[in-house]
């Protein structure tokens, strides 16, 4: 979780091509076969933001199974991170998983279409607010 010093979250949105397109999620994505996760952190935010993330820390490890609109089943680990600096200026991925990527206010989360892991990350970042 990438978040800037107004309390603000950055989101992006799942590409046309996706079943679960137009909903909001974390930057991040799969690790590489022999990848550390570490690097794959760094590695999707900036395709998927622009941002150049530098240092980051393991906020939690959750799994959950959900069932997505065209009927498959999905099971995903969460290894969830929480971007305490980075560099660099916002733009949207193109040709990939998302669409865009933008900021949310907390008052915005509350009412954004998230992908239901997404609400349950932000718990996990409330210790650290």
């Amino acid at each position: 979780m990438v978040r800037d010093e107004s309390g603000a979250v950055l989101l992006t949105r799942a590409a046309r091509n996706l079943s679960v397109a137009g909903k909001w999620f974390l930057p991040g994505g799969g690790v590489n076969f022999g990848e550390d996760p570490n690097d794959a952190i760094v590695r999707e935010i900036e395709e998927e933001t622009g941002l150049h993330a530098t240092k980051v820390s393991l906020l939690g490890v959750f799994s959950d199974r959900a069932t997505l609109p065209n009927g498959n089943d999905l099971h995903t680990v969460r290894i969830i991170y929480h971007v305490l600096s980075w560099s660099g200026t916002i733009r949207h991925e193109s040709e990939g998983t998302s669409d865009m990527a933008a900021w949310f206010n907390p008052a915005e989360l509350a009412t954004a279409t998230l992908m239901p892991y997404v609400r349950r990350s932000l718990a996990l970042l409330e210790p650290h607010a």
